[in-house]
């Protein structure tokens, strides 16, 4: 299967961006709208969003926290799980809700400050824990400490009066309520210069998204020092602010965290796979990868060549098949192991049977890819042609069996010389008595160089006999032979 990088990354394409655009400003024109004739269900509907987004980043960051690289990652999802559930009473509280006995507009704001202290001093204490090693069971320690500090909170805002007053009915919003904000805003900035300060350890894309989320949260609380009413219209702006604020949380920590590393991955497989694939289709040397029981499953342009099969036709036929029986009587036994992974691979020289029925002969190496449990899950040949390495050989065995049938023809032929035994003579082909040296002369380039052995130097010449290791007479008898023998 192949995998287009060009489609991986969206995120990165003009039209991609446009149509998130687009359908942020309808989604937003929408919710101006129905804020006109319904601000409740507005109000109920971005906050509702928000917590999911607040719950997806706890169980994102939960599920993956053996596997993130940073700590800033599980310390914001926790956090966010707990940010999520006040904001979730928050909805709940709100005036016109009718769920809490309580009708006025203090709870809610109240829940909703708590909310931003959580959310903004986690914030700030984030990107301190970047660098730092998490000690054993601490995530569950760091759970644990939230659901304590969300406990305090919603005991001191609904069993006490120690909380502070945030909103009343005849002045709006409090001087707490709006110093809070203005503190939360203030945490906020130094949670910024905090990211700034570790930014190297941040993609840049998801940086700025962090960065831009963040500012929209002070713009938001910024808002929210404004109104007076709470279906006003700096409320509103201040809700708008949080769905933004929100949804570049969720691409910074979701999409840039888990999307865009499996792109990047997908990117890196398919260059990888075009990089077999060029080496793979290189026309040097056949390449086939094959089944466990012998199926062709891909093989390159250069195999299909030797072979003389298309890949299409090649579904019909099986190693076997096109191995030529005599070698796969001696093959089939590596084959059978190989597959079994009692060996890894095997070499041998085989012929292949061609589609037309010719043979050719090829030098083979085989072996297995396996699983973890060294099972073979598949087989990978090169096969490389010698056909002409083989047929040189075999002219060189044809001639060397040529020659030595005629080598023995000429033995045999020696072997049926007649000879006298008295005087030694040979006959020739014409029926004529001659000498040993007279026919070899005639029938062939031998030269004679002559010697006496020692009957006969002790029969014709007993005088020197005795001295003929250092008598230079011997040296001249010799040379006198040898020229009356050619002489004559």
């Amino acid at each position: 299967m192949h995998f287009d990088a060009h489609t991986t990354d969206m995120s990165h394409t003009g039209q991609f961006r446009w149509r998130e655009y687009a359908g942020g400003l309808v989604l937003l024109t929408g919710l101006y709208l129905l804020s006109q004739a319904n601000y409740l269900l507005f109000h109920s509907l971005v906050e509702l969003f928000s917590i999911i987004v607040a719950c997806g980043l706890f169980l994102f960051a939960w599920n993956m926290r053996h596997l993130l690289e940073q700590n800033y990652y599980l310390m914001l999802g926790i956090a966010y799980l707990f940010v999520a559930a006040l904001d979730l009473l928050h909805t709940l509280a709100y005036k016109g809700m009718g769920v809490f006995a309580v009708q006025d507009a203090n709870l809610p704001t109240q829940l909703w400050i708590a909310a931003r202290y959580l959310e903004s001093l986690s914030l700030c204490v984030a990107p301190l824990l970047i660098r730092r090693q998490w000690r054993r069971q601490f995530d569950v320690i760091l759970l644990a400490g939230y659901a304590v500090i969300l406990s305090v909170l919603l005991v001191l805002i609904f069993h006490t009066t120690l909380f502070p007053v945030c909103y009343r009915d005849d002045v709006g919003l409090t001087q707490f309520k709006i110093v809070s904000e203005w503190v939360i805003s203030g945490l906020l900035v130094v949670a910024i210069w905090l990211l700034v300060r570790q930014r190297s350890a941040f993609a840049p894309l998801m940086f700025r998204w962090i960065i831009l989320s963040l500012a929209l949260t002070i713009a938001a609380e910024m808002a929210f020092t404004l109104y007076t009413d709470v279906y006003g219209i700096m409320n509103l702006l201040g809700h708008f602010c949080k769905i933004l604020s929100f949804y570049l949380l969720y691409k910074a920590m979701i999409q840039a965290s888990l999307v865009q590393p499996y792109q990047s991955v997908f990117r890196q497989l398919y260059a990888s796979e075009q990089r077999f694939r060029s080496y793979f289709d290189l026309p040097l040397v056949g390449i086939a990868i094959i089944s466990v029981e012998g199926r062709w499953l891909d093989l390159n342009e250069k195999l299909c060549t030797l072979l003389g099969y298309s890949r299409p036709d090649l579904q019909d036929q099986t190693w076997e098949s096109l191995t030529s029986p005599e070698d796969w009587a001696t093959e089939h036994l590596k084959f059978d192991h190989l597959r079994k992974g009692h060996i890894d691979h095997y070499s041998c020289e085989k012929r292949f049977i061609r589609r037309d029925g010719n043979p050719f002969d090829a030098n083979v190496s085989v072996g297995s890819v396996q699983d973890t449990s060294r099972t073979p899950m598949y087989l990978v040949a090169v096969v490389n042609d010698i056909t002409a390495r083989k047929n040189i050989e075999r002219d060189q065995e044809r001639l060397i069996k040529e020659l030595q049938e005629a080598l023995q023809q000429i033995q045999h032929l020696q072997g049926l010389l007649p000879i006298c035994p008295d005087c030694g003579k040979v006959r020739d082909d014409q029926g004529y008595w001659t000498s040993v040296e007279h026919y070899l002369h005639e029938h062939s380039d031998l030269e004679f160089k002559y010697t006496l052995c020692d009957a006969c130097f002790k029969a014709h010449y007993p005088h020197a006999y005795e001295a003929k290791r250092t008598l230079p007479q011997y040296k001249q008898l010799l040379a006198q032979l040898n020229r009356k023998k050619h002489d004559s």
